[in-house]
């Protein structure tokens, strides 16, 4: 096969049925089945539904200023998720070493799938409300949800003696519970001023429900001698991170016969995750007239990476943390009496370039290798003036705006690398909470003119 004539076909009914009464309470349900040829021929028909139901209880209640608008909203439904295309079984492709002597060549595929391959199936269910105040003047949408996806189709890492690199494969089940907020506000309205402020917040967990009886774990991404590892297990979260970490005695540092801080390296432990404790924003918007100023300030609490670039400017010599160069230090520690405890370390020892450099020491670390990613950033700025129509009539345009923005202007992060927001994998890949080997983001300023006749 050709990796660049991939092709599938999809096909699917659908049907849908929409009730109301008295204009308050509405009942939705729908119903789709689809059938796709990525699949294989037991399994390429697959039904998901939903049904939702919302109650408008403003309906009942007697007329007032203050709560002008409430619904109550539940849902429930499925969504069916397809394998991609040439996955299932084993493909070959042409060697470009190939013909040779007259003689043609192919090469099998790094990737394969399992002959029984199913479609993942992700149920959700939600709880929520939809409340307007003040003649509409301050609104808030709140939901609780469940999620839940199951028989993932994942390209799972495998044995190179397997003479592939990753099989796809469905992998397990993981539930995801959260909560969305959305607070809007006219704040001000008074003559040709106007000022609305839009706040979002939500937050996530995700569990490990089930794995494949055929796996323990398994790894998306190894960053190699640093031990740091992403990999999720049976009752783990996605985005877990796993490493080496050092040893504690009587919650002391251990040092060990060197005289420096010993790491366990025997097998790696869960040292962070990669997903947020919760993220919002703020949007503020200020008119007046023609004039429309507005700026966007977001927040990212919690959620830990590993800095690939960090760990190659330890060992190069060039961060802050590797000035204590080619001096002689006693770490604050213990170390082994001799009969079994533990006394005060008085070891000393020198820090040259080798305690950095080495891929043994200091850099394998994860108390030094992963860092909290939480950050503040003033994400657009954006100014922009729309022309009277009196003042463009005349040259027959009807519409005319002059703006200029600017993005990712400020930011403050705990993080010493240079953005926690980027990753060094791409999208698809599954892996979070790397960092450092890729291309920075970029600080950018935007002049735009928006003409319509």
């Amino acid at each position: 096969t050709d990796p660049s004539d991939a092709r599938q076909r999809v096909i699917g009914v659908m049907g849908d049925v929409r009730l109301d009464y008295k204009n308050m309470l509405f009942l939705n349900i729908t119903g789709r089945n689809d059938w796709a040829s990525t699949l294989p021929a037991d399994n390429r028909s697959f039904f998901y539904p939903s049904v939702n139901l919302s109650f408008l209880f403003t309906e009942v209640m007697s007329k007032n200023d203050i709560l002008t608008f409430g619904k109550l909203r539940a849902s429930w439904g499925q969504v069916g998720k397809i394998a991609p295309p040439n996955v299932v079984g084993r493909f070959f492709s042409a060697d470009p070493n190939f013909p040779f002597g007259g003689v043609g060549g192919f090469i099998q595929n790094s990737t394969a799938g399992v002959e029984d391959l199913k479609p993942e199936t992700t149920s959700s269910f939600e709880l929520g409300t939809d409340l307007r105040f003040l003649n509409n003047r301050l609104r808030l949408d709140f939901t609780y949800f469940v999620q839940n996806s199951k028989d993932q189709i994942l390209a799972v890492p495998v044995s190179n003696a397997t003479s592939l690199s990753r099989i796809w494969l469905n992998a397990g089940e993981i539930e995801t519970t959260g909560f969305e907020v959305l607070l809007d506000a006219d704040i001000i309205e008074k003559g040709d001023f106007r000022w609305t402020a839009t706040l979002n917040w939500s937050t996530n967990e995700s569990v490990v429900e089930s794995m494949p009886e055929e796996l323990d774990e398994i790894v998306f991404a190894d960053a190699g001698w640093p031990g740091v590892v992403s990999k999720i297990v049976e009752g783990g979260s996605p985005g877990d991170l796993y490493g080496y970490v050092y040893q504690y005695e009587n919650d002391q540092l251990y040092i060990d016969g060197t005289g420096f801080p010993n790491i366990i390296v025997d097998s790696t432990v869960l040292v962070g995750n990669a997903f947020p404790d919760w993220i919002g924003s703020i949007n503020n918007s200020f008119s007046y007239k023609g004039f429309t100023f507005s700026f966007l300030w977001e927040w990212k609490k919690g959620g830990d990476v590993y800095d690939s670039g960090q760990r190659n400017a330890i060992r190069n010599g060039v961060l802050k943390i590797t000035e204590p160069r080619n001096v002689d230090v006693t770490f604050n520690g213990v170390m082994d009496d001799g009969s079994g405890g533990y006394i005060p370390n008085d070891q000393i020892v020198r820090l040259d370039q080798n305690y950095y450099r080495s891929s043994y020491d200091y850099n394998r670390a994860s108390e030094v290798l992963i860092q909290d990613a939480s950050w503040m950033r003033l994400r657009n700025v954006k100014l922009t003036y729309n022309f009277p129509h009196e003042m463009i009539s005349k040259a027959k345009i009807a519409n005319l705006a002059l703006s200029v923005s600017g993005y990712n202007l400020l930011l403050f992060t705990p993080f010493r690398g240079y953005d926690p927001e980027g990753t060094q994998y791409s999208a698809g890949s599954n892996t979070f909470g790397f960092t450092g080997l890729n291309v920075p983001s970029t600080k950018g300023f935007l002049v735009g003119l928006n003409i319509s006749f």
